[in-house]
């Protein structure tokens, strides 16, 4: 793949036998590189004009197929593959290497921390070089590639924000836009990102709390750290932008639609577009990110049958909030349950509000109730919150037995069941005219609450 004078960039082993796992691509030593995945195809963009022959690479295994398209004094160098592989590019005097990584080898990435700089923001590069638009061959998106001439990984894991997403690269920064009104530019010191437009919602508004770029529940919830005003207005472009696509195309927009109503705390909602989608293309149902999103929303709406793949540790240490939140609704062990949460209750922090204020207070008085003495460290201190108040009772005593049937007679709207060791049945609400209600539970111990905590 090397222009003339230039030396061949692979080199079989002698016997000829061993497959050929890197290859040298002759980009030059101060050209701005991006890589990525799309679909099955391997994208890497050059800001620099460079021509090169792949005839060398006829043969050599898993990168025969490759094309190489110059445009004005941009370079995108394609390779295709019958599937996914581990990438890595590392640079050497005169180009770069490609090479497949490893299996025991941990994956390169960043950890993207923006700074608000000017009314937009900045995505902080090494050595930035120009920033390339290209439509995603696999999807269509309108892409915004920041090259860098010095290595600089992208995030392992898809994120979302206002208007626009980044997508996980391998070298560079890839930012896929949804909005007309935003723009990415070389900035100093990075990439930069703005709007455009008096009436545009500025991109620093979703600035707000740092979190992992690389974090499963992040990403594959659609999770964002915007106010519930912007959460709203985002699943609204989100959802318009899917019911404007042609049918055939929905699959993606529509998922975008659901995690943005899962992110702003409408589970109900979200089911019902997973629904649709799924309906559409069974095959989403096969992608992992796809099925832990349903199995949440069905979770929070009340299925906890439809959530059994939240008991799958596939999302890893990421996922134990809502494995331990699966396993408390639908009758597992409770202490191992309350551990789980536990250990995921850090993550749940940094949720988007309307979400966090749903979940949080039954999580909290589960693990006050049920959890070890070190997992209860992990709840302080307590918001001041009223909806708390329970998980504060339960941390500074346990429930004190009794008997018989207790009732309040005074007038009420509905009240809170609470059975002791029933954790299917944590904070269901059910109809009732009483304003609190005790349920004699076996062993022996019943607990008062009053509903008004929970209004």
């Amino acid at each position: 793949m090397a222009p003339a004078k230039t030396p061949a960039p692979l080199q079989p082993e002698e016997n000829g036998s061993a497959a050929v796992n890197k290859i040298f691509l002759p980009l030059g030593d101060g050209a701005g590189i991006g890589a990525f995945w799309s679909g099955n195809d391997f994208i890497i963009v050059s800001d620099r004009a460079t021509q090169m022959d792949t005839s060398a690479l006829q043969g050599t295994g898993v990168f025969s197929a490759a094309t190489v398209q110059t445009i004005g004094n941009t370079t995108i160098v394609a390779f295709h593959f019958n599937q996914l592989i581990p990438l890595e590019m590392h640079k050497q005097p005169g180009g770069w290497i490609l090479a497949v990584r490893a299996e025991n080898e941990a994956r390169r990435h960043a950890v993207i921390t923006p700074q608000v700089k000017d009314g937009g923001l900045l995505y902080p590069m090494p050595q930035s070089g120009r920033v390339i638009e290209l439509s995603d061959p696999a999807s269509g998106a309108r892409l915004l590639v920041a090259t860098s001439v010095e290595e600089c990984p992208g995030p392992l894991l898809r994120r979302h924000k206002l208007g626009y997403e980044i997508w996980p690269s391998i070298q560079g920064l890839v930012f896929a836009l949804e909005a007309d009104q935003i723009e990415v530019r070389k900035g100093n010191g990075g990439a930069f990102l703005d709007v455009l437009g008096k009436d545009s919602i500025p991109v620093d508004s979703g600035a707000e709390g740092a979190v992992a770029d690389d974090r499963v529940d992040w990403s594959w919830l659609g999770l964002r750290s915007l106010n519930p005003v912007m959460l709203k207005e985002d699943y609204r472009r989100r959802w318009t932008q899917a019911a404007m696509q042609p049918p055939e195309d929905r699959g993606e927009a529509r998922l975008a639609a659901a995690r943005a109503a899962f992110a702003m705390g409408d589970a109900r909602e979200a089911q019902a577009i997973l629904g649709t989608a799924i309906e559409d293309n069974p095959e989403l149902a096969l992608q992992p990110n796809v099925t832990f999103l349903q199995a949440a929303s069905n979770l929070l709406a009340g299925n906890a049958e439809g959530a059994s793949a939240l008991a799958n540790p596939e999302a890893g240490s990421d996922g134990v909030l809502w494995r331990g939140l699966y396993m408390a609704r639908s009758g597992g062990n409770p202490s191992k349950a309350a551990a789980l949460m536990a250990q995921g209750f850090s993550n749940l922090q940094s949720y988007p509000e309307p979400l966090k204020k749903q979940i949080q207070p039954e999580v909290a008085t589960f693990i006050a109730r049920y959890g070890s003495d070190e997992d209860r460290s992990v709840l302080e201190p307590l918001p001041a919150d009223g909806r708390f108040d329970l998980g504060r009772v339960d941390k500074r005593s346990d429930p004190e037995p009794c008997g018989g049937d207790i009732e309040e007679t005074h007038e009420g709207q509905g009240g809170l069941v609470v059975a002791g060791r029933d954790t299917a049945h944590l904070l269901e609400p059910v109809e009732h005219p009483l304003d609190a209600v005790a349920v004699p539970v076996t062993p022996p111990v019943c607990f008062l609450w009053s509903a008004a905590a929970f209004a």
